[in-house]
């Protein structure tokens, strides 16, 4: 048994707090709508919200569920949960994506299915901010944000429409802040790149620590304003007790001196105040790996000394594309977390699954192999190279790519069913955390150590089955319609969905994600239409 230091200690109970206390203190709500039914459609606020909850996850908040082209029920349906969620002195941030309009002194936010023909429908149709306010006053500090200045198409609908948003004035409520992607009157940009201007410059700035709450703000008016060449300003108003800072007051300090505070610490305020400093998952993490570096290396050498042996290894089938699949003989497996799970999700429910025999791809598809399929390579990271996975791809531009591989090949190729990937990223179901053991720096690529890009397959090591990746690099799409509580659609493959807003499961974490996310039993989902640069897919066969 290694014996832990008094600074280990500390360290694990400074983790516990911020995994138990301080997320759970901090909740996100974000709505990205694009696909109108009845008005212009906008091309970005699906990947801003991804993007937002991303980084609002990585300083420490609960983010609830995105909510992607929803109409007016469902919205409003969302904003009673967050309501049910808030508990007094909680810090809330609602962040919408999406037309929004002024009527009458009022901004309103427009659901998907607003159909606004004259002006006075606009109530009825719409939710205006005061609502929800609303839902927030619980909170002890309530941040809405509205990237929702973008061109009107209702103004033609009657008078007392304006352009834009209006002027709201946050001291009518107490400790609040709103901020809004346009001054008020002006018409934001939904931009021609993957984000708007204004999500991608909040995106870049509510991650920096030592910026108070307003000093995030003031930073993104200046990058919108750079950006945009000056022809977009966006504007806030707050109505702050006190200073707050979402991403902490600084940096930790370096190992030495931290240690030495912790060790000179007289009061409970103080260390109080350290923790505050600690919250951040990454810095947490960095100094997890710099304290025990030995035990680190302990399980490594552990892991190396289990792993199974390649020659040992199922012979795996070649086709003509050099695409390597490995059979997966069958079996039942406890599918899920257990409670004890550090890091677990209340939608990670342990229960039994049986799988049949399949196949499943050794690597994630390549940008290599995408392009002999498809003739081009819709990859972020192009300049990674044809050995690196093919990111950027929607759920139905993979069904493109399996009709027409399975067309030159004659063969069937499918997405695996979430019960599937997590049976072969087990091997075979067997217990472990992470898909190839319990030490994740020797398998994954993820936030703390991918440099913020993608990277070629197979320079980790593969788990005791010889697949790579599948705990980070990128998020990998599985053919299992989305459940927020396991029900059977997660151990069957979907293959012709009609519905746009259809949800699919997507498993294994990214290159952009913690650690917490590269766990075997972690789960999340996409819209089918989503595109993003950490989300790409391996292949399966029957």
């Amino acid at each position: 048994m290694i014996k832990a230091t008094p600074f280990l200690t500390f360290t694990a109970l400074v983790a516990a707090f911020y995994c138990n206390v301080a997320a759970a203190d901090k909740l996100a709500f974000l709505v990205g709508n694009q696909n109108y039914q009845n008005d212009k459609p906008l091309r970005n606020p699906a990947h801003d919200v991804e993007l937002l909850a991303e980084r609002l996850r990585r300083i420490g908040f609960t983010v609830l569920p995105p909510l992607y082209n929803q109409g007016r029920t469902t919205l409003i349906d969302g904003l009673r949960e967050l309501h049910t969620k808030i508990k007094p002195g909680d810090t809330v941030l609602v962040y919408f994506s999406g037309h929004g309009l002024q009527y009458q002194g009022e901004n309103y936010l427009v659901p998907v299915d607003a159909n606004i023909a004259l002006a006075n429908e606009i109530p009825d149709e719409a939710v205006g901010g005061s609502r929800v306010l609303s839902y927030l006053e619980e909170a002890g500090v309530k941040i809405v944000i509205l990237d929702a200045c973008r061109n009107n198409p209702y103004r033609s609908a009657g008078k007392g429409i304006g352009k834009g948003l209006g002027r709201q004035d946050a001291s009518a409520v107490n400790n609040t802040l709103l901020a809004f992607a346009a001054a008020p009157g002006e018409e934001a940009q939904d931009g021609s790149g993957q984000y708007s201007p204004y999500a991608q410059a909040l995106a870049d700035a509510i991650v920096q620590p030592g910026q108070t709450l307003e000093q995030v703000f003031k930073t993104v008016r200046k990058s919108v304003r750079e950006a945009t060449g000056g022809e977009q300003e966006p504007w806030y108003n707050a109505s702050l007790e006190d200073d707050l800072y979402l991403a902490g007051t600084k940096k930790l300090q370096p190992l030495q001196s931290a240690k030495a505070e912790i060790n000179n610490q007289t009061n409970t305020g103080e260390i109080n105040q350290l923790q505050i400093e600690l919250n951040r998952l990454k810095d947490m993490k960095e100094v997890l790996i710099k304290n025990r570096k030995k035990l680190t290396d302990l399980n490594e050498d552990l892991a190396a000394i289990t792993a199974e042996s390649p020659t040992t290894l199922t012979p795996a089938i070649i086709d003509r594309y050099g695409i390597k699949m490995i059979p997966v003989t069958g079996g039942c497996f406890q599918m899920g977390s257990p409670s004890s799970e550090a890091g677990r999700y209340e939608y990670e429910r342990q229960h039994e699954v049986c799988v049949e025999n399949f196949k499943l791809g050794e690597t994630e598809i390549t940008q290599g192999l995408w392009r002999a399929v498809m003739g081009g390579n819709p990859s972020h990271f192009k300049n990674c190279g044809d050995a690196c996975p093919v990111e950027s791809v929607s759920w139905q531009d993979v069904q493109t790519f399996i009709a027409k591989f399975n067309q030159q090949t004659g063969l069937h190729y499918r997405l695996p069913s979430e019960a599937e990937w997590e049976y072969a990223c087990r091997s075979n179901g067997k217990v472990q955390t992470y898909c190839s053991g319990d030490t994740v720096t020797r398998v994954a690529w993820y936030y703390e150590n991918s440099g913020f890009t993608t990277h070629p397959v197979k320079q980790k090591t593969a788990n005791g089955q010889g697949f790579y990746d599948m705990s980070g690099n990128v998020w990998e799409w599985t053919g299992s319609e989305w459940q927020d509580n396991y029900d059977g659609k997660h151990e069957k493959e979907i293959t012709n969905l009609a519905n746009n807003n259809a949800r699919l499961a997507v498993r294994g974490g990214s290159w952009d994600y913690s650690t917490r996310y590269m766990r075997s039993a972690n789960r999340d989902w996409r819209p089918v239409i989503f595109r993003y640069d950490n989300l790409g897919f391996r292949l399966a066969q029957d």
